[in-house]
Order: structure tokens, then C-alpha cells, then sequence
């Protein structure tokens, strides 16, 4: 299970009292954590209760005991400013922020290492059909690496997967050894800012619909309909970040055996 931090919180006192019970902190935390801040260790108990919060002052010594990263200690200090804010339009002021942080945490292309980009026209054509991707990635795997290996096991033509296989090479996104396709470390990547985007991800939900009439025991196919609140909302899209993180360092070292796909959505219905 991921280890909760700051960016799962939406009030400050809650982070502080998550962070200032935590069983790998030493007994006297809080006393600890009071003297950092240069306030009484009653007054501490205050905050946490919620009566009265942090002031941005004692938020950036709290910073600096929790030895937050640059991310974290903006997002900290906006909570902070939230908590405190005494009109409705500064709230919505620190709320706007909050939620920008927010934002760029789940863009997940800025989160993963880069590797050498191939460019937009090479994009365009990339990303417009899934069987590009998929032959791609597949040669990754040693029983599909051959011409006939891909034509068997993705059912194309000999014309179709020459094509496909002449634009990857061409691209530097194969190389060819005998008679392997090979991957190189030329890779494409968008993010939810590019014009790709679309097609990228209707590509692999039309493949996950095509899916749904054979129900493998070894797939997962989920579906639901709720209604909650934004702040609710936040959290789940920022889980969901995470985790596909964690998979992703799951899925780099794992040995190369068959493809797959895995889609996520979390979005608001209007019509």
C-alpha cells in the first residue's frame, strides 16, 4: 500500500496529525515539532483540533521539520493559506492554487524519465491506429520479433505489417538484427497537453471494448457511476497517478513474455 502524504490531505491539521502520529517518528513528536515551530505545545493541540490553524510563518518551520521537498512545501503552505483565508473569494484564491498542484501531479509523462522523443509528424503517424504501438512494444518480446511472428499473432496482412515495421525502423524505433526487430531507446510519449492525445487514448479503449466479449479470467474490466465531491474527486485522481507510477516501476524491470494494456479513467458526466 502507498504511503500517505501531503497531497493526499485537504486540511492542514489532518496532515499534522497524520505526520506528528506516525509510528516511525520518535516518542515526543509533538514536543519536538512545537519547539521547531516556536509555540506552546497547548496551542499545538489547538491546531490540531482545528480551532485555530497555522500561521504562513510557523507553516514554513514546519517545512523545514518535515523536510519537505519544493512540491510538498508549496502545497503545504497553500493548505495553510486556505485554512486561514477569512473571505469566500480568497479561499476559492487558495483553493484555485491547490487544485493547479494538483493538476500537474497527475500529468504523468512529467513524472517518468525521459527517453530520446521521436517528433510531431512522427507522433501523428504513431498514434493513429493502436497497431503501431503494439508492434512496437511487442518487439520487446522475443517470440514477436520476427515479420511472420507479428503478422501471425496481430492477424494483419504481410502489406500492412511491412508498412508498419518500415515506419518504425525509419523512426529509430527499431533496428533490425538478421531477421529481429529489435527496440531502441527512441520512444514516444504524450502528455494530456498534446495534440495526440485523443487518438492515443481512443486507440486502447476501443481495444478494451473489443476485449469485453471474451472475459479472460486473467483481465480486469471495471466499470461505475457515482457522485461525490471535488475534493473526494482529488484524491482518487491523485491515487490513481500514484499507482500507475508504482506500476510502471513494476513494469520496466519485468521480463518481456506477453503485451498488454491498461486504461484508467476518472472524469465528470455532464452528458
Amino acid at each position: 500500500m502507498a504511503t500517505k502524504n501531503v497531497f493526499d490531505f485537504t486540511q492542514h491539521a489532518s496532515y499534522l496529525d497524520f505526520r506528528l502520529t506516525d509510528p516511525a517518528l520518535k516518542r515526543g513528536a509533538k514536543s519536538r515539532f512545537a519547539e521547531a515551530l516556536r509555540i506552546q505545545p497547548a496551542f499545538l493541540s489547538q491546531v490540531l483540533a482545528e480551532k485555530y490553524p497555522l500561521s504562513l510563518e510557523q507553516a514554513d518551520l514546519a517545512n523545514q521539520f518535515f523536510d519537505h521537498s519544493r512540491d510538498e512545501a508549496e502545497f503545504f503552505l497553500m493548505l495553510v493559506g486556505r485554512d486561514r483565508a477569512g473571505t469566500d473569494s480568497l479561499k476559492k484564491y487558495f483553493s484555485g492554487k491547490i487544485a493547479q498542484l494538483l493538476e500537474q501531479r497527475v500529468i504523468l509523462a512529467d513524472r517518468l524519465e525521459p527517453r530520446r522523443e521521436i517528433d510531431e509528424r512522427t507522433k501523428g503517424i504513431y498514434y493513429s491506429s493502436w497497431l503501431y504501438s503494439a508492434v512496437h512494444v511487442g518487439c520487446s518480446i522475443p517470440t514477436l520479433q520476427t515479420r511472420r511472428a507479428i503478422i501471425e499473432h496481430f492477424r494483419i496482412s504481410p502489406e500492412l505489417a511491412d508498412s508498419i515495421l518500415d515506419f518504425l525502423l525509419e523512426a529509430g524505433m527499431l533496428m533490425k538484427d538478421g531477421d529481429r526487430f529489435l527496440i531502441t531507446q527512441t520512444w514516444a510519449r504524450v502528455d494530456g497537453r498534446s495534440p495526440h492525445i485523443r487518438n492515443h487514448h481512443t486507440n486502447w479503449r476501443m481495444k478494451s471494448i473489443d476485449h469485453l466479449d471474451e472475459l479472460n479470467v486473467d483481465e480486469l474490466h471495471y466499470s461505475g457511476v457515482f457522485s461525490a465531491d471535488l475534493e473526494t474527486i482529488e484524491k482518487i485522481r491523485i491515487h490513481f497517478a500514484d499507482f500507475i507510477a508504482q506500476q510502471v516501476k513494476l513494469i520496466e524491470p519485468a521480463p518481456e513474455k506477453e503485451l498488454f494494456s491498461i486504461t484508467a479513467d476518472v472524469f465528470r458526466i455532464r452528458k
